[in-house]
């Protein structure tokens, strides 16, 4: 199985996961480092390890960390560079974890898993009020529509 580690500034990574919950009863091989304000990169860096050890099933480790650029994102791409078997994905969502989570029973290529949740994560968002507005969405059945594609 695909290991999953959420990073974030702040306690996002922890919402992100207690809202899984309510999708997936799988929550095996997933965890989170939150970056907290007196954190050094140091200290997350630790943490960030210990995340990515306790996850790893020998099948890969996915980071999903929040905004490019930014401590959480900077440390896992340290890691990813230093393994082959660890890939970094920012702009960490709701509907970016869920599929993560549904995938790994399916989809076994860190590769292919790590593009599916791209993919996934991008196609999730929409702007449906300015569709409604041009009349491409009409109702909220055609919403419900839009979602099965």
């Amino acid at each position: 199985m695909i290991g999953i580690v959420v990073t974030t500034h702040g306690p996002l990574a922890y919402g992100l996961i207690e809202s899984l919950r309510f999708f997936s009863g799988d929550m095996s091989c997933i965890s989170s480092v939150v970056l907290n304000n007196q954190d050094s990169p140091e200290l997350f860096q630790r943490h960030l390890e210990e995340a990515v050890k306790s996850v790893d099933q020998n099948q890969g480790v996915v980071i999903l960390t929040d905004i490019l650029g930014g401590t959480p994102f900077n440390q896992s791409m340290m890691l990813a560079l230093k393994r082959n078997d660890v890939k970094v994905i920012t702009g960490v969502n709701l509907m970016m974890l869920i599929e993560a989570v549904l995938s790994r029973s399916t989809v076994t290529d860190l590769d292919a898993f790590a593009s599916r949740i791209v993919h996934t994560a991008k196609e999730s968002i929409s702007d449906v009020t300015n569709q409604y507005q041009r009349g491409s969405v009409s109702d909220l059945d055609d919403v419900d529509e839009m979602m099965d594609e």
